[in-house]
């Protein structure tokens, strides 16, 4: 995966499996949601918030 810190020294990582993305099915599962990031880790930012959004309007564990 492609790993970074942010600004306030937390990890930030991309993580893939099979060529998918862990974090996009955790978001868009209700089981994670999307923390504040900043350039340059934004990379994939727009498909987490598509993701996110598909939880929220499906009241997905976190989002119930």
């Amino acid at each position: 995966g492609e790993i970074s810190r942010n600004e306030d020294g937390q990890l930030l990582a991309y993580i893939w499996k099979d060529g998918e993305s862990v974090n996009l099915q955790l978001v868009q599962e209700g089981l994670a949601k999307i923390a504040p990031v900043e350039h340059p880790n934004t990379k994939y930012i727009e498909t987490f918030y598509e993701g996110q959004s598909l939880a929220q309007s499906q009241k997905l564990y976190i989002w119930q």
